[in-house]
């Protein structure tokens, strides 16, 4: 994807790259947010896979494992969605799982993601969940993301500009909404544009807000 680097102001949209993993709801979070910031400054979204699965190949907590099950389909079903130029059918899979697995706390299952696939008009490719051939191009799209912020990262990694500029998060909780969640974006920007800078973290008291 061709990218052009934009400071905040300036005209011209801006296009970024978003990597997330279906199941992680950090990434969940953060996605709400690049929408708010899509309404409030000039950006597109580039959806692409993360598989925390493949991540934490042979280290991975078995409380997951409906999870990374389902999650492994549906990255197969975006990557070949992601073949055919289907950004926008990517990006409606994506909210429609996200809803009913975060906010609404269907448990995760083969039903959960066809009754989104449906709804996201996607279920032409739900032969494609079972079909271990897309495996390398979902490996292909987590490698890529490790390659820009580094292995002992997670999901979401956010790429845009060029050159090109890489952050793993941010995390959120609850999602910034409206002109707060441009000025977000702004200070995430401007903070990163300094080749001087690499890590900023504090403790999180709770879990993950949906609201």
């Amino acid at each position: 994807m061709t990218t052009r680097e934009a400071k905040p102001g300036e005209s011209g949209t801006l296009d970024i790259e978003f990597f997330f993993d279906p199941g992680c709801p950090w990434a969940w979070i953060t996605s709400r947010w690049i929408h708010e910031v899509a309404a409030v400054r000039d950006i597109s979204v580039h959806w692409r896979s993360y598989s925390l699965g493949m991540l934490n190949e042979g280290h991975d907590n078995p409380a997951f494992a409906d999870k990374r099950a389902m999650a492994k389909k549906a990255l197969r079903m975006i990557e070949a969605l992601e073949v055919e130029g289907r950004n926008d059918d990517i990006g409606r899979f994506y909210t429609e799982m996200g809803t009913r697995f975060h906010v609404n706390e269907e448990p995760a299952s083969d039903e959960l993601m066809i009754a989104a696939a449906k709804a996201a008009g996607v279920d032409d490719k739900l032969d494609v969940a079972e079909d271990e051939s897309w495996d390398p191009a979902v490996r292909a799209a987590l490698d890529e993301a490790k390659g820009m912020v580094g292995a002992d990262t997670g999901t979401p990694v956010i790429a845009w500009g060029e050159p090109r500029r890489a952050i793993f998060g941010p995390v959120l909780s609850p999602a910034p909404t409206g002109e707060k969640a441009g000025e977000v974006w702004d200070a995430m920007v401007t903070l990163t544009g300094n080749a001087d800078f690499w890590e900023i973290k504090r403790g999180r008291d709770g879990g993950p807000d949906f609201s």
